[in-house]
């Protein structure tokens, strides 16, 4: 018996780092279900895919075979979503709340944060879809700040962050502890945390971060604090399996964000800063959180396995 062919997949990327790792994370968990060939695709010009719609033609992409699932995350990439299902028959997965009506698309993988309900077009997930799994041989020692930045969610109180940092650290002697920045993160906090270096703290600035650096340090690590306008390092940090805390950055101006948050503390997977004052530890995370996974095999069983066998 000849093996199974491999699924077609259109990858829509639109350059955005956290928006292809979601895609990526969806993929890596679907080729543990089965064989596929992927083929990286920048979204096709708006007239483009009016003209494909119109002709009913897919995009011309020589050396490209036709696709049984075209993915993707971002604004950019929803309208050549679209254009490729109906013109070439393909799945359309879209990994959020989109732009166009949910119903243009076979499946939107949501967070559940976005208050969206699920329906036959919505799958409700715990956060954003990550790269990292739950990882069991963590080195005990290993601790991890992951600081964001000012943003639409939170405002940015550097004084208080500083004094959260300090506070873990002098906390925690037995733990050698890196700090990470972000592109997010105002030149003078990242100039305050790389004085902060000594013989068992590094500091990590972002522009010197390897591809992949990130989801090594997450799966080594045991102990993570991170700031709470960072929500997908956040929800990163729980699927690696770390122990996790949240810094918190100010005053949040988001409830969907805030929601998100406090949902994860009332399941005990992430602590706050001020309930392990109370305490002093960091629960063990011992509940597995696999979005990836769980979403890959919802694709596979409901769209894409009896296709596949046709």
């Amino acid at each position: 018996m000849s093996d199974p062919r491999p699924i077609i997949v259109w990858r829509y990327t639109d350059g955005k780092p956290g928006h292809e790792k979601q895609t990526a994370g969806l993929l890596q968990a679907l080729q543990t279900l089965h064989a596929c060939e992927v083929f990286s695709i920048k979204p096709h010009p708006a007239r483009h895919c009016l003209a494909s719609l119109l002709r009913h033609r897919p995009p011309a992409l020589p050396s490209v075979s036709m696709p049984d699932l075209a993915i993707g995350a971002g604004r950019a990439t929803q309208l050549s979503l679209i254009t490729a299902a109906r013109t070439s028959g393909a799945v359309s997965v879209v990994l959020m709340n989109p732009a166009y009506p949910r119903r243009c698309f076979d499946l939107c993988l949501i967070p559940r944060h976005d208050g969206i309900s699920a329906d036959d077009h919505v799958v409700l997930t715990e956060g954003p879809i990550t790269t990292l799994r739950h990882a069991k041989d963590k080195e005990m020692r290993a601790g991890l700040i992951l600081l964001g930045g000012p943003s639409p969610h939170f405002d940015w109180d550097e004084t208080h962050i500083l004094q959260q940092v300090a506070s873990i650290i002098a906390s925690t002697p037995q733990l050698e502890w890196c700090i990470a920045d972000s592109r997010r993160t105002p030149s003078s906090t990242s100039a305050k945390l790389a004085a902060l270096q000594s013989g068992k703290i590094s500091y990590m600035p972002h522009d010197r971060c390897a591809p992949g650096w990130l989801d090594s340090a997450l799966s080594r690590c045991t102990s993570a604090w991170v700031s709470g306008d960072s929500v997908s390092m956040v929800y990163e940090a729980v699927s690696a399996g770390c122990r996790t805390g949240i810094i918190e950055p100010g005053r949040p101006r988001s409830a969907k964000i805030r929601r998100s948050l406090d949902s994860l503390m009332k399941e005990n997977r992430v602590t706050s800063f001020n309930a392990w004052q109370a305490s002093a530890t960091l629960p063990l995370n011992d509940k597995v959180l696999d979005e990836a996974g769980r979403c890959a095999g919802l694709l596979y069983t409901r769209f894409l396995q009896e296709r596949l066998s046709a």
